[in-house]
C-alpha cells in the first residue's frame, strides 16, 4: 500500500521516479512474496497495469527493460483475469526484436519465467518457431546465465514442440553445459547453484533428444558431434551429477539410429572403462543397463567381440 501511494504520487510522468519504484516493487517481490492476500493481489495487479505495462510501450529503454524485470519477478502472480497477462505477454514478445540489446535481453528473460502461465505458453505457441529464433539469435549477442536457464524452461514448457529445432537447441544447450561446467571448476565448495544450473542443461537436452525420439533419424548424426563433447564431460568427475542425463542422452542417439557409429563406441568404451575402473561416476553397472542394451541389440556381433576382448 505504501508503494502503491508512491506510485501514484510521483510515477507518472516523472520516468526516473518510475524506474526507481519499480526497481523497489520487484525487489520487495522477491524478499516478502506480493499478492499474498487478496487486497494485496488487487494492489499488486493495479501497479502492474497502471505503471509497469505502459513502461513496456514507452521510449525510454532502460525503462522498457526494468518493466520486463519487474514481470519476470511477478511470474508465478496469480493474475486474476488473463487479458492483462497477455497483453503484458504479446509486449515483451515484440521486444525481442527491440533496437537496443539490454531490452532484448531482459525481455527473453521474462519470456521464459512467464511461461509459467498457461496463457502465455498459448500466447506464444502460433510464433514458437520465430520465437525461438529471435531468442537463440540474443543468445548469440550477449553471453548472460539467466537466457541459459530462460532456455531450460522453453524446453520444459513446449516439450515435443520444439522437435523440429532440436539441432540449434542441442547446440546452444550443449555449449552452454560445457561453459558452466568450466565455470563450477572442480571444488565441493563451487558445486552449488552453477552446477544446478549445469545439470538442468543436460535435463533439457535429454527432453529435447526425448521429443524428436522416433523422428527425425536424419539428424541423428549431426546430434552425435553437438553433443559429443557435452556427454563426455557428463560422463567426468566434474559432471559426475549429471551422469544419468548424460547416460540418458547415449540411449537416445543409439536407439534411434540402425547402426551404431565409431564415435558412440567410444562412448561405450568410455562408460565401460569408468565402471571398472571404478572412477565414481558409474556406481552400478545397473545404471548404464539401459545404453549398453541398446548398444548390445543394434551391434550385437560388435558388442559380443568388445565383451570377450
Amino acid at each position: 500500500r505504501l508503494l502503491g501511494g508512491h506510485f501514484e504520487q510521483h510515477a507518472g510522468e516523472n520516468l526516473q521516479a518510475r524506474d526507481a519504484l519499480l526497481y523497489a516493487f520487484a525487489s520487495v517481490n522477491e524478499k516478502c512474496w506480493l499478492g499474498q492476500s487478496p487486497e494485496s493481489n488487487q494492489l499488486v495487479q493495479q501497479i502492474l497495469e497502471r505503471f509497469a505495462y505502459c513502461s513496456l510501450g514507452c521510449a525510454d529503454a532502460m525503462l522498457i527493460s526494468r518493466a520486463c524485470q519487474v514481470y519476470a519477478s511477478f511470474a508465478r502472480f496469480e493474475f486474476t483475469a488473463d487479458a492483462h497477462l497477455v497483453a503484458a505477454g504479446n509486449a515483451i514478445v515484440n521486444l525481442l526484436h527491440h533496437e537496443h540489446v539490454v531490452v532484448r535481453v531482459d525481455a527473453a528473460i521474462a519470456v521464459g519465467e512467464l511461461l509459467e502461465h498457461e496463457a502465455i505458453v498459448k500466447l506464444v505457441r502460433p510464433g514458437l518457431g520465430n520465437m525461438l529464433r529471435d531468442f537463440l539469435r540474443i543468445m548469440d549477442e550477449l553471453d548472460v546465465e539467466q537466457l541459459v536457464k530462460a532456455l531450460s524452461k522453453i524446453v520444459d514448457a513446449f516439450g515435443e514442440e520444439l522437435a523440429p529445432y532440436a539441432v540449434s537447441l542441442c547446440r546452444r544447450l550443449g555449449e552452454a553445459y560445457l561453459r558452466l561446467l568450466q565455470a563450477k571448476g572442480s571444488h565441493d565448495d563451487e558445486d552449488s547453484e552453477i552446477g544446478l544450473t549445469a545439470d538442468g542443461l543436460m535435463s533439457a537436452i535429454r527432453r529435447v533428444l526425448r521429443a524428436i525420439s522416433g523422428k527425425f533419424p536424419q539428424m541423428y548424426p549431426e546430434l552425435e558431434g553437438i553433443l559429443e563433447q557435452p556427454i563426455y564431460a557428463s560422463l567426468s568427475e566434474q559432471g559426475l551429477t549429471a551422469a544419468d542425463e548424460g547416460l540418458t542422452c547415449v540411449s537416445e542417439l543409439i536407439y534411434n539410429q540402425t547402426e551404431v557409429s565409431p564415435r558412440m563406441w567410444g562412448f561405450f568404451s568410455h562408460i565401460v572403462q569408468a565402471y571398472l575402473e571404478d572412477r565414481g561416476i558409474i556406481d552400478d553397472v545397473s545404471q548404464a543397463s539401459v545404453p549398453l542394451i541398446n548398444f548390445m541389440e543394434k551391434a550385437p556381433a560388435v558388442f559380443k567381440a568388445s565383451h570377450n576382448g
